[in-house]
């Protein structure tokens, strides 16, 4: 540019002239290059060209991009419609999904329930009958072992007299005039502690043994003569006053081992070892301990022995702790 300012200066106005020629076809050229560029832009893109500013005002668009944009919109609009139905279908179709599962949920439901009420009455019913046969086994066990104790106790029987079986296979009761002299006898509450012996002959009832007075001895004699089946009484009882003093003391001594057998049952009594002796049937308790309730459970004790006539706790004594 240095060259051609120098070139210019020296060729005076014609050289001005030549220049601003020079500059004005540049201009024209740059303008048709810029206007070509944007051509092929908008042709490539589908778009129309933009207007370049002039110096002044702003250009005004192209009239041929507005026909473009509003053929573009025209051809988008179908498309946004039908993506607003197919979204639209899309939902209502998995909105109608949803009822019918839904639906076939609450149909599985409703066909459940009568399964599971049918299978908890077969779970009743099954249960029911393993208890009914629980309960028949049982029975059956409590029926098999009573039979075994009857067979067991019917094997253990004595065997009876042949005379026994035979009037028994006859259906005759069996009885003995002496049996049931025997069982009159001990009937009677003022015989019943002496030991009377009775034989029968032809009839004929015969009495041995020995009697405390006449009273007794008179009083058996009696007794037989009004049993069927006797005519005559033989009586041959001894009185003997010392057998009442005899039976006395006998029964002293079992009073006694009975009270002692019943205190040995308790522990608490069993440890404090109380000493026992019965008189006329009035039993003796002695002994130590600490506590006088202890004295008042023997006497209880003893006073439930057939017999017992009083309970004398006059030699328990009460001591402290050693």
């Amino acid at each position: 540019m240095g060259a051609l300012s120098g070139i210019i200066r020296k060729a005076g106005a014609v050289g001005w002239l030549a220049f601003l020629c020079f500059l004005v076809l540049s201009w024209d050229v740059a303008r048709l290059d810029a206007s070509d560029n944007n051509d092929d832009r908008s042709k490539d893109s589908g778009a129309a060209p933009e207007s370049k500013k002039k110096p002044d005002s702003e250009a005004k668009p192209d009239a041929g991009a507005k026909p473009a944009a509003e053929e573009k919109a025209k051809e988008e609009k179908p498309r946004v419609e039908d993506k607003g139905k197919s979204d639209e279908k899309v939902k209502a179709e998995d909105k109608g999904r949803s009822e019918d599962r839904g639906k076939s949920e609450e149909k599985a439901k409703i066909d459940e329930k009568p399964k599971t009420e049918e299978k908890a009455k077969t779970e009743e019913k099954g249960k029911a009958e393993d208890k009914v046969k629980a309960e028949d086994k049982t029975k059956s066990e409590e029926k098999a072992k009573v039979e075994e104790k009857a067979k067991v106790e019917e094997k253990a029987k004595p065997e009876e007299p042949a005379q026994a079986k035979t009037e028994e296979s006859g259906k005759k009761p069996v009885t003995s005039l002496n049996l049931t002299i025997k069982l009159a006898l001990m009937g009677d509450p003022l015989l019943f502690p002496f030991d009377i012996e009775v034989e029968v002959d032809n009839r004929k009832a015969v009495l041995s043994g020995n009697v405390p007075t006449e009273e007794e001895k008179t009083r058996a004699a009696e007794i037989v003569k009004k049993i069927d089946g006797v005519d005559s009484v033989v009586n041959k009882l001894t009185p003997s006053p010392a057998l009442r003093a005899t039976l006395s003391k006998k029964q002293d001594e079992t009073i006694a081992h009975l009270v002692r057998d019943r205190l040995a049952r308790s522990e608490t009594l069993k440890a404090v070892g109380f000493d026992v002796k019965a008189e006329n049937g009035v039993v003796l308790l002695s002994g130590k301990t600490r506590f006088q309730v202890i004295a008042l459970e023997a006497a209880e004790a003893a006073r439930h022995i057939p017999g017992v006539r009083a309970v004398n706790t006059s030699g328990v004594q009460i001591i402290a702790k050693e």
